[in-house]
């Protein structure tokens, strides 16, 4: 077994509440997991890593030699720089969009609207279409973003 972060996160919290039953109701999660992640980190760590006492558990002596170096670990992995959430409002580059124009004219229309709402600072690029048939051909040389057809009802 690979030890990971989130793990070694649940490792952190029993060792930080003496108990699986606190872990887990603090890390929102169910007993059974954090005990299933225990067991994991048991073998990974080839250790028992904390022992039965009539209160709860503490750790062994194993886990109080390495609980420093595997806080400041998950210190150094949570102060990593998180890439930023997507907001449509903020991007500013461009969207290229694969057409029938002519044909959908009242379509793309209320689309363009919608979309200038949504991502004003955006430019709108919109490209002829031409045959469906080469539309692959277009999105291979032409690299829209997406393509909007239409579909005849039979």
């Amino acid at each position: 077994m690979k030890l990971d972060y989130h793990k070694l996160l649940i490792l952190k919290e029993i060792y930080r509440q003496g108990s699986v039953s606190k872990a887990a109701l603090e890390l929102d999660l169910s007993q059974a997991s954090v005990s299933y992640t225990l067991e994991q980190l048991r073998d990974a760590f080839e250790d028992p890593l904390f022992v039965k006492l009539c209160r709860g558990i503490v750790p062994t002596v194993f886990l109080s030699r390495r609980m420093d170096q595997i806080q400041r670990f998950l210190a150094d992995m949570e102060s990593l720089p998180r890439k930023k959430e997507f907001s449509p409002h903020d991007y500013s580059g461009q969207a290229t969009i694969l057409a029938n124009v002519t044909e959908l004219l009242p379509s793309i229309q209320a689309f363009s609207t919608e979309f200038r709402r949504q991502v004003p600072n955006a430019r709108l690029r919109l490209l002829e279409l031409g045959s469906r048939d080469k539309l692959l051909e277009s999105f291979d040389s032409l690299r829209p973003h997406f393509a909007i057809t239409a579909h005849l009802r039979t």
